[in-house]
């Protein structure tokens, strides 16, 4: 059964070379990311997250000089998260946008686990514990 589900991507956009110049405004020290949740047409989950893949790497493929001479690359970290919106809503439309600086020393590893949540052990079981037991239909 297709349905429409809705997908967070997160991209990295990174400077590289040596700058002509280093007026206001320049710096070495932050990379900007961004994250992106666009909804898509698909079949299941797992499908919904293959082609927001596709849709991101195609999104984030073109580079560019900034006004320092430098080169630009942003790029999708390969991590993302898809859900089923409760409403209905089309698909492929962006949904949500935001963009912010962060230190280039962070990984994208942090990143991930920072913006989609930390692996634990046993999550599901442990989500248990936030479940409102009348409306899962626990008695």
């Amino acid at each position: 059964m297709w349905k429409t589900y809705a997908v967070k991507t997160i991209y990295r956009t990174q400077t590289s070379g040596e700058a002509h110049s280093k007026s206001d405004g320049f710096s070495e020290k932050y990379d900007l990311i961004e994250e992106r949740i666009v909804t898509f047409k698909a079949q299941s989950f797992d499908d919904a997250v293959k082609r927001a893949e596709k849709e991101a790497e195609e999104y984030s493929a073109d580079p560019f000089v900034n006004p320092f001479g430098q080169d630009v690359k942003w790029r999708y970290i390969g991590e993302c998260v898809a859900y089923e919106p409760f409403d209905s809503v089309a698909p492929g439309v962006e949904v949500f946008s935001n963009t912010y600086l962060i230190g280039r020393a962070v990984s994208n590893s942090e990143l991930s686990d920072h913006q989609l949540g930390a692996k634990i052990l046993d999550e599901d079981k442990l989500r248990l514990n936030f479940l409102d037991s009348e409306i899962a239909g626990f008695r």
